[in-house]
């Protein structure tokens, strides 16, 4: 896209196996990070950033990247802040089996024994990928848009821009873990209740989400206020009728 940036570093291999790398970034409004949603990782977006990268590892440990970096124009960071498994769980139509007891008793046995397949496969699976592990300081401006998403079902989210410095800890076959501040300028939170109500409240300046380790315990400290359409205000209002003249 035309920004530049600066990369130095080695890349050591025997026989094209045993990988051993080491890469130093320095990026002046570069795109260092354009990924959508998937089930890999619990956040996605598109960053614009200043700063510098580190990128390091080999076969044995697997990736590390230690960044340090300021948003840029342009830059939106999704973050999921649950999962469909937990929101589903809280929907407004409930589903009654009424299948009789021994068929239940079946079909649970037949869904048990799935479940331990399906876990030994995704064991194998994640034994075989390589680990990732991510260690980013970001220094967020009002440039870039911050987007948490509460209820992924219901859709659930708070979107918003503003300052604050946050360090994020992801290990991809581990925890993710955030820590700092960040304070919102201008956003809007999208509330929905049961799926039947939806409210955008209007997010004011001066609001704080605070992070200090699993992003589910995050505190938000948040003022909103939400604007109706069209209100009377005949009722307020006395009827002549009823006025009564004192002599």
């Amino acid at each position: 896209e035309g920004h530049t940036g600066k990369l130095t570093g080695y890349l050591h291999y025997k026989h094209f196996k045993n990988l051993n790398y080491r890469f130093e970034i320095q990026a002046d409004n570069m795109l260092v990070m354009n990924t959508k949603e998937s089930a890999d990782m619990p956040f996605y977006g598109t960053v614009y950033g200043t700063g510098n990268v580190m990128l390091s590892g080999n076969a044995a440990q697997g990736l590390e990247v230690n960044a340090a970096m300021t948003t840029n124009r342009n830059t939106t960071f999704t973050y999921i802040n649950g999962s469909v498994a937990s929101a589903t769980s809280n929907q407004f139509i409930k589903f009654v089996d009424k299948t009789p007891r021994r068929t239940i008793q079946d079909s649970v046995q037949i869904i048990s024994y799935y479940d331990q397949l399906q876990q030994k496969r995704q064991a194998e699976t994640e034994e075989q990928k390589t680990d990732i592990r991510l260690n980013i300081l970001v220094d967020a401006t009002p440039d870039a848009t911050m987007r948490i998403i509460m209820d992924p079902v219901a859709g659930d989210y708070i979107t918003g821009k503003g300052t604050g410095n946050i360090r994020t800890e992801f290990y991809n076959k581990g925890d993710v873990r955030m820590f700092g501040n960040y304070r919102i300028n201008q956003g809007v939170y999208k509330f929905s209740l049961q799926e039947v109500i939806r409210k955008d409240f209007v997010i004011k300046d001066g609001s704080t989400i605070t992070f200090n380790g699993a992003p589910l315990d995050a505190n938000m400290d948040i003022q909103a206020s939400y604007t109706v359409n069209s209100a009377s205000l005949n009722d307020l209002i006395p009827d002549a009728s009823t006025i009564i003249q004192q002599p």
